[in-house]
């Protein structure tokens, strides 16, 4: 019985945490989960403070009863009523159920609950926060930044006195290994898988940094995350981070580059691309990422989609439209090539890019 209310204990190790994204927006977290690795659970773990004067966002994890009187219901699923949403939802054989309240307004309160089956799931039982963060901070962080004219883009950036690099591209075209080999250069890092950005720079947002930090020291590349090199990169995490990251200031980007792997053997190469065609590329793949991490036909940030339809005042997807505009003010007078690379790791493909930077540094 002992072993038992340990292992209870274990679970409900909870605490408060505080962040604060560039001053831009502030919020807290009660009720989270102090067991498993921090660097996946807490996803904006590089904004957390010590504390906050106010928070944009309070977010409290327990159990709850919603408040469901006078809502309108959106596909069986969604309960709306003004600056409130309630819903229900599942993935990847998860559950929990969320309570928003203060929508549009300067203060907004989330309620959330998990399935307790939620701490049996491997391996979300090292990381049950990731659920909160991913499916609905997530997006109502983007939200709330869009109104501020703040934008997130999914793309790896670096930085050097001379100007910032967009590395831009689908899982598995390397952007975490180019990103940290041009760590490795000289360079500082804004991200490598979200950079904010408005119509004047870039902006750091380095999640899951001790992650990062581990493919920078650690492995060569993506593709060396064997079985063996996984169990070192758990064993990693399980330490608090005592690491550094070069972190970039906000910067001017200097110039973007589109990856992207094909079938083949040979040489990375540099391929010329109209800048109109690269920023209708990057656009989309910000679209396609709220559905990357998820199973079939799940779509994060789809319970702002149903707010919207009850109060088209409030127009989630505008949010789309102005991130796009937002990119051509900011990077539609750079110069854009695609990196095509082989569909396997080699440190030529590096090179390429490298040398490409240093030529840009020259001139």
């Amino acid at each position: 019985m002992k072993s038992l209310n340990n292992w209870s204990q274990f679970f409900k190790a909870m605490k408060t945490l505080q962040y604060n994204i560039h001053d831009w927006l502030r919020f807290s977290v009660s009720g989270a989960s102090e067991v498993g690795l921090k660097d996946f659970n807490c996803r904006y773990s590089y904004f957390e403070v010590a504390s906050n004067p106010w928070n944009d966002i309070e977010v409290v994890i327990r159990e709850f009863e919603p408040d469901l009187i006078g809502t309108y219901i959106v596909d069986r699923k969604y309960f709306i009523k003004p600056n409130f949403v309630f819903f229900e939802d599942s993935d990847k054989g998860l559950r929990w159920k969320v309570q928003i309240t203060g929508l549009n307004e300067a203060h907004t309160k989330i309620k959330v609950q998990y399935s307790r089956k939620n701490k049996l799931k491997w391996p979300w039982c090292l990381f049950s926060d990731a659920v909160l963060y991913l499916y609905i901070l997530q997006p109502l962080i983007e939200y709330k930044l869009s109104l501020k004219n703040i934008y997130l883009m999914h793309a790896a950036a670096v930085n050097k006195p001379s100007g910032a690099i967009i590395l831009a591209g689908r899982g598995g075209t390397y952007k975490t290994t180019l990103a940290s080999k041009m760590l490795s250069a000289g360079h500082s890092l804004l991200g490598d898988d979200l950079v904010f950005f408005d119509r004047s720079q870039l902006y750091a947002c380095p999640i899951q940094q001790q992650f990062f930090h581990y493919y920078w020291k650690k492995i060569k590349s993506e593709d060396e995350l064997t079985f063996f090199n996984r169990i070192r990169l758990f064993a990693y995490l399980l330490f608090p981070f005592n690491g550094n990251l070069p972190i970039s200031e906000p910067c001017i980007p200097k110039k973007l580059f589109l990856l992207r792997t094909q079938n083949r053997k040979g040489q990375a190469r540099l391929i010329p691309c109209k800048t109109d065609l690269a920023l209708h590329k990057l656009s989309l793949n910000n679209k396609m990422e709220e559905t990357a991490y998820t199973d079939f036909k799940y779509k994060i940030g789809h319970f702002l989609e149903a707010y919207s339809m009850v109060f088209p005042q409030y127009n989630y997807l505008q949010m789309h439209e102005d991130n796009y505009q937002t990119l051509v003010a900011l990077l539609g007078n750079i110069p854009t090539q695609i990196l095509d690379m082989p569909n396997s790791w080699s440190d030529a493909h590096a090179e390429v890019l490298i040398k490409a930077t240093s030529q840009m540094d020259s001139k």
